[in-house]
């Protein structure tokens, strides 16, 4: 075998280290494909729900409808990448009023941040706020969002559908911060997928539906259907993005992989090591 010096050994260290973080072209690729997506779908929710003196008259229901259903595949569609790849993605902060339950005010006052965030500290915080707003509709009701998208979407106007409404942009953000905190932690892909399930497969009939649409989204259609999407890539949609969020990941995969042959190396390596044999004795406390 051949001899490598401390200093080589540590240089492969380093190697391995720099391996496993996502570099900032891919984290740019991200931001400007699903995150960006994201934002534009949470805007243009606000922007159609707007006053609650707006929605009251029921202006553009069809709008409406198409909002809040792109809107949750936007945020069902990071769930799905989270759980399968396991890798954080950023969330998007939302400012919420005050005066939330303000009879003069619906999302109108909803602020959403400019840029996605990504540390603890600012996940937990924007967390945090959710469920200070969450809180302040004093409804115990379910928050399954199949079940807040299908009350948004056929009740009739009225202050049972505004509170669902703001609900239902709240519930999605939080259920987003709190994905991206649980990847944070240990053991944090085990909670994600689980949560994953039970969100959405929590009935035979919707398990089948979501297959369905995963499959539609996440797959690459039969070559020999001529009839399938041609594949175009195309960033105003959420197909494109995804796969311009999914090339990312992957090449981070890959990234992963080399860095986990590095570490195996430098391990046997280092299993000679007297030092090393000690420090693994001292863990056993």
């Amino acid at each position: 075998m051949q001899l490598y010096t401390a200093e080589q050994i540590n240089n492969m260290e380093r190697k391995a280290l720099m391996l496993e973080v996502m570099p900032a072209r891919d984290i740019q690729v991200i931001d400007e494909s699903i995150n960006r997506f994201t934002k534009q779908a949470l805007e243009t929710y606000v922007d159609t729900f707007g006053t609650s003196e707006r929605f009251r008259v029921g202006y553009d229901q069809e709008g409406r409808i198409k909002a809040a259903v792109a809107l949750e595949e936007a945020f069902w569609v990071r769930s799905y990448i989270r759980s399968v790849y396991g890798i954080k993605i950023g969330s998007i902060p939302v400012e919420y009023p005050k005066y939330i339950l303000n009879a003069d005010y619906y999302l109108g006052s909803t602020t959403i941040g400019s840029h996605p965030i990504r540390k603890t500290s600012q996940l937990t915080d924007a967390s945090n706020r959710a469920k200070e707003a969450e809180a302040s509709l004093h409804d115990t009701n379910t928050h399954y969002i199949g079940a807040l998208l299908k009350h948004l979407t056929t009740m009739a106007t009225g202050s049972s559908k505004e509170t669902t409404a703001k609900k239902f942009i709240i519930t999605l953000v939080k259920q987003d911060l709190d994905e991206e905190l649980e990847l944070s932690k240990p053991g944090g892909l085990r909670v994600v997928r689980e949560n994953y399930r039970k969100r959405f497969y929590p009935t035979p009939t919707e398990k089948k539906y979501i297959k369905d649409r995963e499959e539609l989204f996440f797959y690459t259609p039969d070559s020999d259907d001529i009839e399938a999407d041609v594949g175009v890539v195309d960033s105003d949609t959420l197909r494109g993005v995804i796969k311009q969020c999914i090339a990312s990941l992957e090449m981070m995969e890959s990234r992963l992989n080399e860095a986990r042959s590095l570490r195996m190396t430098i391990e046997t390596l280092k299993s000679g090591n007297k030092a090393t044999k000690n420090r693994i004795k001292r863990a056993e406390l």
